[in-house]
């Protein structure tokens, strides 16, 4: 009786999602050669990851176009589509690009932020008293005053939710300087981010805040390693010079 092996079992290839991919590993893009390409399955892999993880940023510009012409550009999911490309861009290591997505965020936001207080101020203006005066707009002298204390609940969860949004991109940008080891503009953006959540009134206790401040003081913490380890460096040099 004829024995035969049983069948090898075939080798499944998985996909996944390339945004999903593009935030769990970090890839660069090196120049493709065609008179010295690489034979093996590996490099093949390499550059096909690479291949889906630059058409999925050219798909997301191209949606990011569209959104811009069907909804305008200070549409809110302009912005969170920027700051998607943003972390897309970091992901990839092109700091620049991932910059500029949000540096346009950050000047959509503040746009509709300024919209929001010259209307908040122009309702106020038209409020009048029991005589008929004009009522004086007073408020707690701070940048976003008027808004807290002149104008409707609903007004205030839209102001909330913009600097939720500004909050959000702050930190974004810290953990791109922080990634880079510019360790000074990494905790200017992280201050600046929690400021924008004490403008949303978070609690002092909330996870958002508490979270924020962890990322601080491990940023600090980092500093101040790098500063010791230059530090050290600098002293075996010395002893180094002075023994030869």
């Amino acid at each position: 009786m004829e024995h035969t092996s049983p069948p090898r079992p075939t080798r499944r290839k998985y996909f996944v999602d390339n945004r999903d991919v593009s935030h769990s590993i970090h890839i660069s893009t090196p120049k493709r050669d065609q008179s010295n390409s690489c034979p093996t399955s590996a490099c093949a892999d390499s550059w096909h990851d690479d291949d889906q993880l630059n058409h999925s940023v050219k798909e997301m510009e191209a949606g990011l176009e569209v959104e811009k012409k069907k909804k305008g550009k200070h549409h809110a999911c302009v912005t969170r589509s920027l700051h998607a490309l943003a972390l897309e861009y970091k992901s990839l290591g092109r700091y620049e690009k991932a910059g500029m997505c949000i540096n346009e965020s950050q000047g959509i936001l503040d746009e509709r932020l300024a919209v929001l207080v010259a209307g908040v101020k122009a309702e106020n203006e038209l409020s009048l008293d029991a005589d008929g005066n004009s009522i004086q707009i007073k408020d707690d002298g701070s940048q976003y005053g008027i808004i807290k204390t002149h104008s409707s609940n609903i007004t205030r969860r839209y102001f909330a939710h913009l600097m939720e949004e500004k909050s959000v991109i702050y930190s974004c940008l810290a953990s791109m300087y922080k990634k880079r080891g510019m360790y000074k503009e990494a905790m200017d953006n992280y201050v600046h981010s929690v400021n924008m959540l004490v403008e949303a009134e978070y609690p002092g206790d909330s996870d958002r805040v508490t979270m924020m401040v962890r990322m601080m003081k491990r940023t600090e913490e980092e500093r101040k390693a790098l500063g010791k380890r230059r530090t050290s460096n600098c002293d075996s040099f010395e002893r180094c010079a002075l023994n030869n």
